[in-house]
């Protein structure tokens, strides 16, 4: 009620924190998450607004919702978070997060910009990060058959995995696919030069 009371007020940022945090507390996350990003995206400026953000987030995990549209909400919460709260040391993890969800929810557009976002990252998130990211990209890629794509970021993916990482294997097969579709696609095209040479990069 004093939130509402009064608008204007100097403390109301404050208060909608306090608000959100008994809201938590009391498991209400929905309208936990409302206050928290009310606080957070409408004072932007205050001290607790990119605590009032992550927090949304992990109001939006302890929610634990598997309905479609609240997993969406949550991603694009996490992307709310590292767009306006860049400099937060947690935006990389974030936008990785976000990145990952988005491929698992075949939104593979928005998967690929997401993690293309974080390998742009300044200053350059973690060596694993950056990684998961080029895979991210892969396989997004991959899915919407632009397999030229595909095909530079598994190779930027291995680049950085290391020799004894059990995913070279997968992304090594991964990356033979990408060069296969390529040769497929020319050799329908007519461009059997093309698709031969792609071919015999596969075999490689």
């Amino acid at each position: 009620q004093y939130v509402d009371s009064f608008p204007r007020n100097e403390r109301r940022p404050q208060m909608m924190f306090l608000m959100a945090e008994s809201l938590a507390q009391a498991k209400e996350y929905r309208l936990a998450i409302d206050a928290y990003e009310g606080m957070a995206y409408r004072y932007p400026e205050r001290e607790q607004a990119a605590e009032a953000a992550y927090a949304a987030i992990l109001a939006h995990v302890s929610l634990a919702s598997a309905q479609p549209d609240d997993r969406i909400a949550m991603i694009d919460s996490q992307l709310s978070f590292t767009r306006v709260f860049a400099e937060d040391g947690r935006a990389p993890l974030v936008l990785g997060s976000a990145a990952s969800a988005l491929l698992d929810a075949s939104l593979y557009n928005r998967a690929s910009q997401a993690a293309g976002k974080l390998v742009a990252w300044e200053p350059a998130p973690s060596a694993d990060l950056v990684t998961a990211a080029w895979l991210v990209i892969g396989h997004a890629e991959f899915a919407m058959e632009r397999h030229t794509e595909a095909e530079q970021a598994y190779l930027n993916a291995l680049a950085m995995l290391p020799p004894e990482d059990p995913r070279r294997g997968a992304t090594t097969e991964s990356l033979a696919a990408s060069v296969y579709r390529q040769g497929e696609a020319a050799a329908s095209s007519g461009r059997y030069l093309l698709a031969a040479d792609s071919f015999a990069r596969v075999m490689e």
